[in-house]
């Protein structure tokens, strides 16, 4: 049956940093992977984010951003792989390769797309893939450009096909150690999966990182409009993930103005967050205040305190403002990849953070949330739950889907993480009765 969700379904890693050879099946809502430190959890989502952005960047910087940050080039030395921060093993090729499931919607936008993806095939080609069409007038009107067109349209049609019957679409790429060169294992998919993504106002994306150091902002920022905020918006979703912190400022400003022409509500985004994580306190108010500065109200329902969305509890605001940029530019049927999903967060939180997520937005929008965590709240949830996945990785050869029925690999996963099945048992008691 045809999953109504585009949906990262397989990936396969070999020789990157800690991971020797792992392959991973994937579930389209929420898949939480455990393990103890060091093992290489966090290397699996920096695999996918890393084959997204060396094959299907968004902008002409995402694929050098996301090789700085991973410590394999520099910004001072653009031209330069440092390979070896990438390999596990100095002498072995490294290897990923991530696997999507396209939709029918999908699929129909890219046969009614035909034209601009040829155009993009034969950027691509020629090394002009953010270029401005109107630069490559001269070539496409060439014998060379027009039979460049041709090809590249024969090998759609045959693509699109292969999708009647096969909707998967395969980002892989390999890197040899010795040269240093990259090569893609189905350049056409990559077209495809960069056009989908491209296709989107710059506020939104079908593919968002949230890494482990999420860093809120503090005080006032300078607000900017026009195309340096957009170059901002597009590079946080994957190449700068930490400016959808920096810009969360921006980000409301920006909704209060989308508010008033009569888009979604802003204030109803807190609202769920809230009601659903963040139990006995409200949004009272969003503006402007007699400052001139920026204010998000919150009201403690029993008490009826005040107090300002900058002045709570890290783990309050982390939650609350990660899961409105959630709400705000992840897009439906998009893919969210989270590292430590927990951070700053009580017990009591982590508990229910799985059936949120599944709730809010997993299921309504359709998001596929692949998540990397130590909590032993959500390691329980993931179990429990029959339309989580739940992934121990336990070596660098070894990632074990752990079945609903299989108690001793959720014990062995419990106890790898320093606690027992009697003790997160015990914790699920206190917890409902409390």
């Amino acid at each position: 049956m045809q999953r109504p969700i585009m949906y990262v379904r397989h990936v396969a890693i070999r020789n990157l940093r800690a991971l020797e050879d792992i392959d991973c099946e994937l579930s389209p809502r929420i898949d939480v992977i455990v393990g103890p430190n060091a093992v290489g959890k966090s290397t699996i989502l920096q695999a996918i984010r890393l084959t997204k952005a060396l094959l299907a960047p968004r902008t002409n910087q995402e694929t050098q951003q996301v090789l700085v940050s991973l410590g394999a080039s520099s910004p001072h030395f653009p031209q330069r792989l440092f390979a070896e921060s990438l390999l596990r093993d100095a002498t072995k090729p490294l290897e990923v390769r991530s696997t999507f499931s396209l939709t029918d919607k999908e699929i129909t936008i890219l046969k009614a797309s035909i034209a601009d993806l040829v155009q993009g095939i034969v950027s691509s080609q020629v090394g002009q893939q953010f270029a401005n069409p109107a630069t490559l007038i001269a070539f496409m009107q060439s014998p060379q450009g027009q039979e460049a067109r041709r090809v590249a349209q024969a090998e759609l049609t045959k693509y699109f096909g292969k999708l009647e019957t096969d909707r998967t679409v395969l980002l892989g790429f390999q890197l040899d150690p010795k040269s240093g060169q990259i090569s893609a294992s189905d350049p056409l998919a990559s077209i495809l999966i960069s056009y989908l993504d491209q296709r989107l106002p710059p506020d939104t994306a079908i593919f968002s990182y949230f890494p482990a150091d999420r860093a809120l902002p503090m005080g006032e920022v300078n607000l900017q409009l026009g195309a340096p905020d957009a170059q901002q918006q597009l590079e946080s979703h994957n190449s700068q993930p930490q400016l959808k912190y920096q810009r969360l400022k921006h980000l409301i400003v920006g909704s209060l103005v989308a508010q008033q022409q009569g888009n979604t509500t802003i204030h109803d985004d807190f609202e769920t967050i809230f009601t659903g994580l963040l139990k006995g306190r409200r949004i009272k108010s969003i503006g402007i205040n007699e400052h001139g500065l920026l204010s998000v109200m919150t009201e403690d329902i029993a008490t009826k305190r005040l107090i300002e969305l900058d002045s709570l509890s890290s783990g309050e605001k982390n939650i609350a403002l990660t899961f409105l940029i959630v709400a705000r530019s992840v897009a439906e049927g998009g893919i969210a990849l989270f590292d430590e999903p927990e951070l700053y967060l009580n017990p009591a939180v982590s508990r229910e953070l799985l059936s949120f997520v599944m709730t809010r937005y997993s299921k309504p929008r359709d998001i596929q949330f692949v998540m990397c965590t130590h909590s032993p709240e959500i390691l329980s949830g993931a179990f429990a739950d029959e339309e989580c996945t739940l992934l121990h990785l336990k070596s660098s050869t070894d990632l074990t889907k752990v079945g609903k029925r299989a108690i001793d690999e959720y014990s062995d996963a419990l106890a790898r993480l320093g606690t027992s099945v009697g003790e997160s048992l015990l914790y699920e008691g206190t917890s409902l009765h409390s």
